[in-house]
């Protein structure tokens, strides 16, 4: 991904993952409520879809800013 998107700094690459950690330590706070409203099952269908559209941009991603954004709502 360093030579691919031209960045030198091994630390702005760290960000990607750590983008991906931010989002996966918030999601549960939006998703336990709705856990509890909506029951397990739906609630796990629908970020499981998400889950997957979210992974087809990051996938395709044309700029390390579009890859940060994606990672952070996978």
């Amino acid at each position: 991904m360093m030579r691919e998107f031209g960045i030198e700094s091994p630390t702005i690459i760290t960000l990607g993952m750590t983008t991906y950690m931010m989002g996966l330590a918030t999601g549960p706070l939006v998703l336990a409520p709705m856990s509890e409203l909506y029951g397990r099952r739906p609630v796990y269908l629908i970020s499981l879809f998400l889950f997957l559209v979210f992974l087809i941009p990051a996938c395709l991603a044309e700029n390390f800013a579009t890859i940060l954004v994606v990672r952070f709502f996978m």
